[in-house]
């Protein structure tokens, strides 16, 4: 079949598109189960298609052949899925109570991790206790170190000095 076209008066040839069978894009898990609607393509024999790739919640798309080409005849594209392990979520931790403190101002820690002894009536009781600083009677007394006071040295090193000042001193009042 050709054409004509009136203005240049020259004749060329039409090409008829004819209407291709239909493509059915099928989404599949690794059983044949059926996991996402399918999807019908339509197109003109000779012209190419792509199927699709959908992101299905719980799996993973494996390697499939998902192009083709429109034929007269109706073909069926099998887009194969892989079942995701489903991941355990974490646990959010218990909060932890504020101590509060008590009337004398110590404040109880409670332990870390639960003890569980195997003779319960046998079992130590654990408890940290924390004096508050707020209510502490020697708010102006540092904490013991473990040094040892070094006063009589500092005094014996100031009455030597002052003596050899004084020697210095006496020298030279002779020496004139």
């Amino acid at each position: 079949m050709t054409a004509l076209d009136a203005a240049s008066n020259e004749s060329a040839p039409v090409i008829a598109q004819i209407q291709g069978a239909d493509v059915t894009v099928l989404y599949q898990d690794e059983n044949g189960a059926e996991i996402a609607s399918p999807v019908v393509l339509k197109g003109n024999v000779g012209e190419n298609f792509a199927a699709e790739i959908k992101a299905i919640a719980g799996y993973t798309q494996k390697a499939s052949q998902t192009t083709g080409t429109f034929t007269d005849q109706a073909q069926t594209v099998i887009v194969s899925y892989t079942k995701v392990a489903p991941t355990e979520p974490e646990p959010e931790p218990t909060p932890k109570p504020d101590p509060a403190p008590k009337p004398d101002g110590t404040i109880v820690i409670p332990p870390e991790k639960e003890i569980v002894p195997n003779q319960p009536e046998k079992a130590p009781t654990v408890e940290k206790i924390v004096k508050s600083p707020e209510n502490s009677e020697d708010k102006g007394v540092l904490p013991t170190t473990g040094d040892k006071s070094m006063d009589l040295a500092i005094v014996l090193g100031l009455v030597l000095s002052m003596l050899g000042v004084l020697i210095l001193i006496r020298w030279k009042r002779r020496q004139i």
